[in-house]
């Protein structure tokens, strides 16, 4: 079913790639997982790892979402052991380390089985060209308030026709710093919000995040290549990121391949170190792209 697949995979800013992936062929499961700190300081790489490793060892005979249950609730065990608690429903929504998720099974029968969570992403391009988006992104309207907030922070600070880009690169990573603390009560708030009715799902261990998770089956009729991608490897772009530059960074994959649009993406948070020209959460975000390339 498979004819060949590429990987990419790149550290961002972070003290340590909280980024992971999922190259099962034997039980046909393929993932990219985004582990996201908690607000307490409980490192992301806590929930991606312990997602990876479980989705890693997964054989052939049970379904996707089983194997993300229990992934799921291994997630939970470890997160409550690391803040002093016996069940993850003692430990703040805000504090735990979470994971978004973008993962297929694939089946010989034609069929793909998906789980996702959070704002990676996933793909499908067909014989015609046409690509279709099969996740959606419910992160994005959180972001977009904090940045909005952050760009504000900015307005207060610059001078008229002050651009923080020719700054020295330690005045901007301390001024980031600062804006970053001064937008905290934001992002505690949109932390809050995970796997609730009017927030978004996401991997913290909870049987919250199983019920949350959106997951189901399609058939791979005239599909000719899969992607799945992390946040980190959407397009910069001077608007609020969402649903429209995530298809236009998907046609970009599919047009020019992995390498391509990881060097793209590297350009323009390069040009832009201050994330102001494209406002963003970090100067550059860990990044996963997997493109799978099917026998048709």
């Amino acid at each position: 079913m498979i004819k060949h697949y590429t990987i990419h995979y790149q550290h961002g800013v972070g003290v340590e790639n909280e980024d992971a992936y999922v190259l099962n062929e034997e039980a046909g499961i393929f993932a990219v997982i985004d582990g996201a700190t908690g607000i307490g300081g409980l490192p992301g790489k806590l929930s991606s790892a312990t997602m990876k490793e479980s989705l890693d060892t997964s054989e052939s005979g049970t379904t996707l979402f089983q194997e993300v249950t229990r992934a799921n609730q291994e997630v939970g065990k470890r997160n409550a052991e690391q803040n002093g608690h016996d069940h993850i429903d003692n430990v703040p929504r805000q504090d735990r380390s979470t994971c978004g998720m973008a993962a297929i099974k694939l089946y010989e029968s034609g069929q793909m089985e998906f789980a996702h969570t959070g704002d990676c992403m996933l793909f499908i391009e067909y014989s015609n060209n046409d690509i279709r988006c099969v996740t959606y992104d419910h992160v994005s309207k959180f972001d977009s308030v904090t940045i909005a907030s952050v760009e504000q922070t900015w307005d207060e600070l610059l001078e008229p026709g002050e651009n923080p880009n020719t700054w020295s690169e330690d005045r901007i990573e301390q001024a980031l710093r600062d804006i970053r603390e001064k937008n905290m009560p934001i992002l505690k708030r949109n932390r809050s919000n995970i796997n609730k009715k009017h927030g978004y799902s996401i991997i913290d261990g909870s049987k919250d995040a199983e019920q949350f998770m959106e997951h189901g089956k399609l058939y791979l009729h005239n599909a000719t290549r899969i992607l799945m991608l992390s946040d980190g490897l959407q397009l910069p772009d001077s608007k609020a990121n969402g649903q429209q530059v995530w298809m236009e960074t998907a046609t970009y994959a599919f047009d020019h391949g992995l390498e391509k649009l990881q060097e793209k993406v590297n350009h323009l948070e390069k040009e832009d170190p201050a994330c102001i020209r494209y406002p963003r959460l970090k100067q550059a975000d860990d990044k996963t792209g997997v493109l799978i390339e099917l026998i048709e």
